[in-house]
Formats: C-alpha cells, structure tokens, sequence
C-alpha cells in the first residue's frame, strides 16, 4: 500500500511543487498511524497543510510495545521510494533503525533451501529488515522533529474513531482515556 500512496501523492504535489508550501491552508485528518499513515503526514505537512493524526494503538515508542505484536518487514526497493518520495534525510532515519540485508533464502523444510537473493546477484542497495513498530517510531520521531513545533501536527494515540460526517467535514473520536472528542 504505501509504494501506491507515495506515487498518488508524488502526482498530487507534483504539479503544485513550484510553489514552496502548495498545501497550505489545508486542514486535514489520518486516521491510521502505521506506515503508510505516517508517510502520508510527512508529504501533506511537508507542503504546508496542518495534520491531525489519529491512531488506535498506543505510541510506537512506549516501552513494550512490541509484547505480544511484532510484525517484521523488508524494506526494498518499493518501500524506500515510497518513503524517499518525501527526502533522503527522512529514508536515512529508517533505515538507522534496521538491519541491512542483501541475502534472502527460503528454507522449505529441514533439507531443501532456495537462495532468492545473495549479494552476487546486483550492485543494489541492501534491503533494510525493521519491525513495523521500528518503522513508525522512525516516521513519528523525524515528523515531530521537523514539524512538532510548526503548530500544524497533532497526535492521538489510543483515539477510536466512533462516528464521522462527510458532509460537514466532522469526526468523533474516543480518546486513550475515553472521552469523546
């Protein structure tokens, strides 16, 4: 999903890129702090528009996080256009919080392994192996140093979305302590 998101969004702002913040004035609300949530923000408030973010589960840097949950990911080439749509300096601090990797082999049973990648094979940039909560905690740190203090981000975590109305552009949430908002 988020290779799609980076290139609607590169297409989106390219045209309006001659102006130095072609969002701004825009008000605007994601729902979802994984991923592709955060790439999002990074691109709208990179071009000036105000973000309010929303997200179900708990900040990605609160210690225990990952007890119980723990997806890993590879970061390949897809993901790492996706994320440098937005700037080099913002894929450098993912990729700080990974493990580069150039070998991939798949192991089917105890016998039988097939190499689908080794460093043989291309001159490419490794991809970087990173825990999803990794990657989001990279996101949300680089998108609150760069626009923390700009006064246009705002952050929920643990807020549930309970009822939204597209025809007046408002939405209801319950916050971590469940007051509705």
């Amino acid at each position: 999903a988020m290779p799609l998101l980076a290139t609607l969004l590169a297409s989106l702002l390219s045209s309006a890129a001659a102006t130095a913040l072609p969002l701004a004035g825009l008000r605007s609300l994601v729902v979802g702090g994984g991923p592709s949530g955060l790439l999002l923000a990074h691109r709208l408030l990179d071009a000036g528009g105000s973000v309010s973010l929303l997200e179900g589960r708990p900040d990605p840097r609160t210690p225990g996080y990952l007890e119980g949950r723990a997806y890993a990911l590879g970061l390949g080439l897809r993901g790492r256009a996706a994320i440098r749509t937005a700037d080099e300096a913002l894929w450098q601090a993912v990729a700080a919080n990974g493990f580069p990797s150039d070998r991939f082999t798949l192991h089917i049973g105890p016998r039988l392994k097939v190499d689908l990648r080794t460093p043989d094979d291309s001159n490419a940039e490794p991809s970087i192996l990173i825990y999803q909560s990794d990657l989001c905690a990279a996101l949300l740190d680089e998108m609150l140093r760069r626009h923390g203090e700009s006064g246009r981000l705002a952050t929920a975590f643990g807020a549930r979305v309970t009822s939204c109305d597209p025809l007046s552009g408002s939405v209801t949430y319950q916050d971590e302590g469940g007051e509705e908002r």
